[in-house]
Parts: C-alpha cells; sequence; structure tokens
C-alpha cells in the first residue's frame, strides 16, 4: 500500500494513520513503537516530523492582520517550588505572548526579554496600522516609531470575597 503521507518511505498507510492516533492520544514513543511494532528510533523519527509540520502550521497562522492586540511578557520557574525566597534567572523560561481581539493566542519562548527580540515579533506578527495594549513597561517605547498605535492599559484584577 503506497503511503502520501510518507512518500519513498517503508511505513504503510495505515501504520501512518495509527502513529497520528496515538499521537493524538498522548502516547510515548516507546508505547507507540510497541503498538507498531517497529523499532523506537523510528517512532522518534515520525512524532518528530509530526511535531515540525505543527509547528510549521502554527509559524504560517501568526495574526498578520489583527488590527487590536493585547501583549505581555512572564516567566515561568519551578524556584518557587524548591527556593520560595529566591528566583533564579538561570531557571527562568521567558515566554512574550500575544491575544488579540478574536482571542487568538500567539506565544513564544524568547532567550531574552529585550526590545530587539519583541520588536522582531511583532514586526513578523502584525500590520503597521495595529493598535497595540501594553502596560507600561519600558520595553514598549519605541513602538510608535515602527508605525504601531501604541496604548497602555492597567491590569485589571478580580477580588473575590470569601464571605466569611
Amino acid at each position: 500500500m503506497k503511503n502520501r503521507y510518507a512518500s519513498g518511505s517503508h511505513f504503510s498507510k495505515k501504520k501512518f494513520r495509527l502513529l497520528v492516533k496515538y499521537f493524538c492520544m498522548e502516547l510515548t514513543a516507546t508505547q507507540i513503537s510497541e503498538l507498531l511494532k517497529v523499532n523506537r528510533k523510528t517512532a522518534n523519527l515520525w512524532l518528530g516530523k509530526i511535531r515540525q509540520r505543527i509547528y510549521e502550521l502554527v509559524e504560517e497562522e501568526r495574526m498578520s492582520n489583527a488590527k487590536c492586540v493585547q501583549m505581555d511578557k512572564t516567566y515561568f520557574t519551578k524556584a518557587m517550588e524548591y527556593y520560595p525566597k529566591y528566583k533564579f534567572p538561570y531557571q527562568e523560561i521567558a515566554v512574550f505572548g500575544i491575544i488579540n481581539e478574536q482571542n487568538k493566542v500567539y506565544a513564544k519562548i524568547v532567550d531574552k526579554v529585550n526590545k530587539r527580540e519583541v520588536f522582531s515579533i511583532i514586526q513578523q506578527c502584525y500590520a503597521k496600522n495595529a493598535i497595540i495594549y501594553t502596560d507600561s513597561a519600558v520595553l514598549y517605547k519605541g513602538l510608535s516609531k515602527l508605525g504601531y498605535s501604541k496604548a497602555y492599559r492597567a491590569m485589571i484584577t478580580k477580588h473575590y470575597s470569601l464571605g466569611l
């Protein structure tokens, strides 16, 4: 049976469809290789190709037509779990996130949160006349020089009473 998904390989169409099914079920590569009776390295190869294709599709769907967006940065770390009083910068992962008016989210892990990295993401993702809502961080100064309308919005927090 010829495999139109993976031309030139000895991986059958039936096995490939099962691989995708197991991938969606979030099974590990070892479990998939046992179920399909293939080498674990083969399962890893195909799972890597599927993940790469998903990444390419996500990158193609950037919010290039967004008229109004809100963006912010955040840091993820395990430091609070082990050392509540200390944060270690080498353990932090910086993520820059954007949401548009249709609640479509774009997030990207960045090495450093600086103007060069953030502005390159903004230029890749948005039309020049987009309105950008940010906090008043120094990081976002200079957006108007690039042709974007910038608006600051204070963080809105909801306080819930416990009713005690």
